[in-house]
């Protein structure tokens, strides 16, 4: 009798020994097989681009605040019972933030006010219950403010005549002094314009600076372009004379002698004491530099030399009309 009970108790025992195996069995089985995969339902601002396959999330300098991506199972599975979970690195939460909210990714990237890009990578775990079923990386890379670059220069750096007295360049005028007597028609100017310049007329070219000749220079990028005006004056002070033309010379022939007003400018329209209400606005009126006389000349001074005008010019029949 004792050895029944005995065989009964092993029996009974191998028996529940196989139920709690099978039933084992069956909460492995339980467990859901995941392969997370994320999409994007459309493009917020600042979304640039979205590769799905390779999980690359390219955002603007200007940055993004989206929840249009979409977290799942690949071949389409039940995420029910099924947590996601973002992670952030440490150092990169100052400027982007992540969280999961059912099978939703809530995404905010700061914008980057730094010249250089910068790239953090999103975590994401796919839980069932303490069990880590699977993990998606999201990159996420971000432009950084892109450098303007300056223009490259168009100026004239040095304006030679042989044979000058001096030379001085205050764009967009240039000012060369040559000596007393020399013939202004036919002067050769050596002009250095920045790295990579080009300048027209060209360097070497002959000129007449009986009046201002004009240069244009145009920069080695094409986007800087700048006119300077080209005055060639005598070391006596007398603007360029009226030269050619075979009429006899006036041997009384004298010129006024001038001094030079540099460019500036000064504001009208406005009463700077206070007094008086400006009814307009203001106006900033720039003025090139320019030869004048450097004596004053009354009218009555002036329509005196009118009526002697063919004794005192240099050419006998250079004559202004007298009304």
């Amino acid at each position: 009798m004792n050895l029944n009970k005995f065989y009964y108790f092993i029996v009974a025992l191998l028996c529940s020994i196989s139920f709690t195996a099978c039933s084992d069995d069956d909460d492995k089985q339980a467990v859901p097989q995941i392969k997370l995969a994320a999409s994007m339902s459309s493009f917020g601002e600042g979304i640039m681009s979205f590769d799905e396959e390779n999980g690359i999330l390219s955002v603007s300098k200007e940055g993004t605040l989206t929840s249009n991506i979409t977290l799942g199972d690949a071949a389409g599975a039940d995420m029910d019972g099924i947590a996601l979970k973002a992670t952030v690195p440490a150092a990169d939460k100052m400027w982007c933030l992540a969280n999961c909210s059912k099978n939703r990714l809530s995404l905010s990237v700061a914008k980057n006010n730094a010249e250089n890009a910068r790239q953090t990578t999103v975590e994401i775990s796919a839980l069932f219950g303490d069990q880590v079923l699977d993990t998606y990386m999201l990159i996420i890379t971000q432009k950084g403010v892109e450098k303007e670059e300056e223009p490259a220069a168009a100026d004239i750096t040095a304006f030679i005549i042989p044979g000058q007295v001096s030379s001085k360049i205050d764009y967009p005028v240039i000012t060369v002094t040559m000596p007393a007597g020399t013939d202004v028609t036919a002067l050769k100017p050596v002009i250095v314009p920045s790295e990579g310049a080009t300048v027209t007329p060209a360097s070497g070219t002959v000129q007449d600076f009986t009046d201002a000749v004009q240069y244009t220079v145009v920069s080695s990028d094409q986007k800087n372009v700048k006119t300077y005006m080209a005055i060639v004056t005598l070391q006596s002070g007398g603007v360029n004379p009226p030269s050619g033309g075979g009429d006899e010379e006036n041997p009384n022939y004298t010129t006024f002698e001038m001094v030079t007003v540099g460019a500036g400018s000064f504001i009208i329209g406005r009463d700077l004491s206070g007094t008086y209400v400006d009814k307009e606005n203001a106006h900033k009126v720039n003025i090139s530099a320019f030869e004048i006389g450097r004596y004053e000349v009354t009218q009555r001074e002036l329509r005196m030399s009118w009526a002697i005008t063919r004794q005192s010019t240099r050419k006998a029949t250079c004559c202004p009309c007298i009304p």
